[in-house]
Formats: structure tokens, C-alpha cells, sequence
């Protein structure tokens, strides 16, 4: 018993008992936070706890620490039944040639350090038909542990709310992220890569 009381006063007296004195923050995996801030799309993880009508919201990006051209970014969000699609160029600022001419459209964040990462929306045809692509990205699979390092992969964020709300941060590798750069080169063909 005195064991147990002393290490009780040790506990309270060093201040491990007590929790953090600031929230605790795990930053997105990239590009989501910046391109949710610059976009106006909520944290999902900040949506976990929320009520609201959004029961399925799946952003899908192209991503590479060493990518040298515009990516682009796919948003689905399924709300009432309803599927609605926004697609996005984003980069990282000061490509030289590769970035995207200058348009009142493009917005980019002013970090303290660091280049700015830039988005520009890109205009989608709203008469598509999105659920089955909504659908596959619900389905895929993320990337297996051991993995070509030159396959073409992409970077996903998803939340359900239906049938308990659920988010994951993942990986989705061939063949699931060629099927989708073959939609995002059909969508908004990256002509900057051409550029020399």
C-alpha cells in the first residue's frame, strides 16, 4: 500500500498526471493541408466528431517529394445521395517553366518557410457520371508494404459517416492508380510536363 501511495505522490508531484496544456496537432499528410486551407475544404479529421449532412468526402492526389511539375488533386463528396466532383492543379511555387501561366484564379499559401504550394481549380463536366469513380476509390486497396519504388502511386484521404464515421490516410498503388491517372489525364491533361 505504501507503494502504490508513493508512486501516486511521485505521479502528481512530477506533473505526468496531468495531460498536455495545448491540443496536440498531427499535421495532414501532404498536399492535403495546403490545399484544404487554400480550397475552403474542412480538416477531415476535424469532421469526425461533426453532425452535418456530408456522409462520404474521398480526395485523391498525385504526390511526389520530388515531382518537378503541377499534380492535380480529385475531390468526391457524397452528400444526400448526391455526388459531386472538384478537381484541382497544384505545386509547389517557383517550377521556372513548368508552373502554370499566371491567372487571378491560382491561389497559394505564404508559409514562413518553405516554397508555397499554389492550387488552381480546374472546371469538370458536371453531367459525368461519378458514383462508380467515387466507388472504386472506396474499394481500393492501398499499397502493399513492399512495393516497386518507381510504380505510380497516389496519396488518398477518405471519410464515411455511414455505417459508423470512419477516416484513413493511405497509399493507393497499380492498378488502381494508373485507372486514375488515366481519369486525371482525361479531366485536366498536365501539358506542363511537355514544356522544356
Amino acid at each position: 500500500m505504501r507503494l502504490i501511495t508513493a508512486f501516486a505522490a511521485f505521479v502528481v508531484a512530477s506533473g505526468a498526471w496531468q495531460g498536455p496544456k495545448e491540443p496536440v496537432w498531427v499535421p495532414q499528410a501532404p498536399p492535403f493541408g495546403a490545399i484544404a486551407v487554400l480550397a475552403g475544404f474542412p480538416d477531415l479529421r476535424a469532421t469526425f466528431p461533426m453532425a452535418g449532412p456530408l456522409v462520404t468526402d474521398v480526395r485523391i492526389a498525385e504526390w511526389s517529394p520530388m515531382s518537378f511539375f503541377p499534380s492535380r488533386l480529385l475531390r468526391l463528396t457524397d452528400s444526400d445521395g448526391t455526388v459531386n466532383a472538384t478537381m484541382y492543379l497544384w505545386w509547389v511555387q517557383h517550377l521556372g517553366p513548368y508552373e502554370p501561366p499566371a491567372s487571378p484564379a491560382i491561389q497559394c499559401t505564404k508559409p514562413r518557410e518553405g516554397a508555397p504550394v499554389c492550387i488552381l481549380p480546374i472546371s469538370l463536366n458536371r453531367e459525368r457520371e461519378w458514383r462508380s469513380v467515387l466507388n472504386r476509390a472506396l474499394t481500393a486497396d492501398v499499397c502493399r508494404l513492399q512495393r516497386p519504388t518507381d510504380m505510380y502511386e497516389l496519396r488518398a484521404q477518405v471519410f464515411e459517416r455511414i455505417p459508423y464515421p470512419k477516416y484513413r490516410d493511405s497509399e493507393v498503388c497499380d492498378p488502381v492508380a494508373s485507372e486514375f491517372r488515366d481519369l486525371f489525364d482525361s479531366l485536366a491533361p498536365n501539358q506542363f510536363r511537355q514544356k522544356r
